[in-house]
């Protein structure tokens, strides 16, 4: 009958038992409404299936009919009722609508319309322990998922555990995706005695190959460092901070690398154009910063002009490890680096032989955000506290904007529109909510919380078509999904949204608001002076996305 039932007990005292049934061998479930039936001895099923029984404390035997007993079917609850640990949109969000949420309990769902309904993907995990679940889309439309329990791929409707070389059900970590576009995953060898393997893929995941030799030690998806074409040269690093890092060429055995002496590692850079330049950077845990151009075989000191201080990257990671340093968008061809050591930005523009001081800095965090299109604007901004300081010539010189509207404390998050170079689109939010976006490339300001619930803010997603639909995702830490699309308020993802409103009229005389800058009030939502750049309402009306009823 492919019938099975799950008893819940929870742990929490006050919460009450639950039973759950399941007639398709656990693709869907029921649930028993009330509370199961109190009896003397654990409850047991009859070995015909068809009733429940148990002893009660006279020691006579009870019996429930399963027949008789009231289950209902289970239904996912509404997105507004779920907290969200992850959203991702779809590649070509702009032209298909689809957006992927993962959520503990409830899966990973999916929608097609822009948010505005949701369907589950009937994902076969729910939360884990050990290996955090994490939602990466392969181009053109492929969904992966790692799992305690091996790779998962969601690719024309359903969800299939990954082979083609790979080992099934055994632990296996999200894949990343190389700048040379092949995938690779950290899996946990069959035998306990073979450590940890990289497995690694040139066809969107369809095969997998295995370019190293087995992992020297344990270790987290974060501590490899792969060069930028390892699909061909199959070359990579371990870095450690309590050993040696380690160097893999050509998926030779694993070796010790590093400066000569003894040190201990702090944090390890490899060029995003390594293949060519063979570039390494190393801090050290007594603050100096190391250079090697040939793979590692040899090292300079190149500790800049800061003294004793640590360099340290001014973008945020997504490791555990705090960066030295960060390459920009161009860094192939222009060489140019990035770091803050003490109060100071420094710049190099040789690679990382020598560098300048280009900007004082206070003593606060610092972040750096560089335009999408960088290779064409040259431009990139420093945050820190409330100043925000823009270069439009590669870092070399800075200015300093006006002042912004959040306080000096706040904890803030920056990120620029993906098409930054059409629409100026910058937004800001803080720990405590509230989301300030600027559509003048920074000049000025405007809080844009209106809609938002009192919670902290998790993730925050521009459309990729920002330019020409206006749109924002944000998930709070909390339950929901909300969006905005062009100057209406956050709603919820499965509210239908007005179309865009017109973004003010540079001739409206000046207004009283709570939030000005130097070159007058804000007014009716927009700042007085020059229309910002974006297309009229009637423009996103024809969006594709307007189209989905966003």
């Amino acid at each position: 009958s492919q019938t099975v039932y799950f008893f819940w007990t929870p742990t929490a005292s006050d919460a009450p038992p639950q039973l759950f049934r399941s007639t398709d061998a656990a693709r869907t479930w029921e649930h028993l409404v009330g509370e199961p039936s109190q009896a003397a001895t654990p409850i047991q099923l009859s070995a015909d299936g068809q009733a429940f029984l148990a002893l009660d404390d006279g020691a006579r035997l009870v019996r429930w009919p399963v027949a008789d007993l009231n289950w209902q079917r289970i239904a996912a609850p509404p997105i507004q009722a779920l907290e969200i640990q992850s959203l991702a949109l779809s590649p070509n969000f702009v032209q298909d609508q689809t957006l992927f949420i993962l959520s503990s309990g409830a899966g990973i769902l999916r929608s097609g319309d822009a948010g505005l309904t949701w369907t589950d993907t009937a994902f076969p995990l729910r939360a884990t322990h050990g290996l955090p679940l994490e939602l990466v889309i392969v181009p053109p439309d492929s969904l992966f998922v790692g799992t305690p329990l091996g790779l998962y791929r969601f690719d024309g409707g359903q969800w299939a555990p990954v082979g083609g070389g790979l080992p099934l059900g055994i632990s296996v970590s999200t894949p990343q995706i190389g700048l040379d576009g092949s995938l690779r995953v950290l899996v946990r060898a069959e035998s306990e005695a073979d450590g940890q393997l990289v497995f690694l893929s040139t066809d969107g995941g369809r095969t997998w190959t295995r370019p190293t030799p087995a992992l020297p030690h344990d270790v987290i998806a974060e501590d490899l460092r792969f060069s930028a074409a390892f699909a061909s040269d199959h070359t990579a690093f371990l870095a450690l901070s309590w050993d040696y890092p380690g160097r893999t060429l050509g998926g030779s055995e694993w070796e010790k690398v590093g400066p000569p002496g003894e040190w201990g590692l702090s944090t390890l850079h490899l060029s995003p154009a390594f293949d060519r330049d063979g570039l390494l950077f190393m801090r050290l845990q007594d603050n100096s910063l190391w250079r090697s151009a040939d793979a590692g075989d040899a090292w300079s000191d190149v500790s800049g002009p800061w003294g004793g201080e640590a360099p340290r990257g001014v973008v945020q990671g997504t490791g555990y490890t705090l960066d030295a340093l960060v390459f920009s968008p161009a860094f192939s061809e222009e060489g140019v680096l990035l770091t803050q050591a003490g109060d100071t930005l420094y710049r190099s523009t040789d690679q990382g032989t020598t560098w300048t001081k280009v900007l004082d800095l206070g003593p606060l965090p610092v972040q750096a955000a560089f335009s999408p299109d960088y290779a064409g604007d040259s431009t990139v901004y420093i945050l820190q506290g409330r100043r925000l300081h823009r270069s439009t010539d590669r870092g070399q010189q800075w200015r300093e904007l006006s002042a912004t509207p959040w306080d000096e404390l706040d904890e803030v998050r920056m990120v620029l529109s993906p098409t930054f170079s059409q629409d100026r689109t910058l937004l800001v939010w803080a720990r405590d909510g509230r989301v300030y976006q600027s559509r003048d490339a920074g000049q000025s300001w405007l809080d844009i919380s209106q809609g938002l619930p009192p919670a902290s803010i998790r993730q925050v997603l521009f459309s990729p078509g920002h330019a020409t639909d206006g749109l924002l995702y944000l998930v709070p830490i909390g339950p929901g999904l909300y969006k905005r699309m062009g100057s209406n308020p956050w709603r919820l993802s499965t509210d239908v949204a007005p179309s865009p409103t017109p973004r003010g009229d540079p001739d409206l005389p000046a207004c009283t608001s709570r939030l000005h800058h130097r070159s007058g009030a804000l007014c009716g939502g927009m700042a007085a002076g020059p229309r910002p750049t974006g297309l009229p309402a009637a423009a996103s009306r024809a969006s594709p996305a307007s189209h989905a009823g966003i």
